[in-house]
């Protein structure tokens, strides 16, 4: 799995994502959308390759992990996130 490079887990009721995803340092697309996640693992900021992110439509999701700012992304979506309350 480490040469992954597009992930989407959308929607299926995912509520966490483990911190060994920084592992996949090759991941460039990572759609974890509609699901119920709460809150992202640190091991998001490890992802040197991540180039597009989708958050949108975690209701749960309260705030975001500060390591979220080491990522140079090219799109980051989180439309619907009504409960976001502390952006990095």
């Amino acid at each position: 799995m480490k040469n992954l490079k597009h992930l989407d887990v959308s929607p299926n009721s995912i509520k966490e994502i483990p911190n060994w995803i920084g592992t996949l340092t090759r991941l460039s697309f990572l759609d974890i959308s509609a699901n119920s996640i709460g809150e992202l693992p640190d091991g998001i900021g490890k992802l040197v390759s991540l180039t597009n992110l989708n958050i949108s439509k975690n209701i749960p999701l309260m705030r975001l992990t500060s390591s979220i700012t080491s990522l140079n992304l090219e799109r980051f979506e989180c439309n619907y996130c009504y409960n976001l309350i502390e952006p990095p």
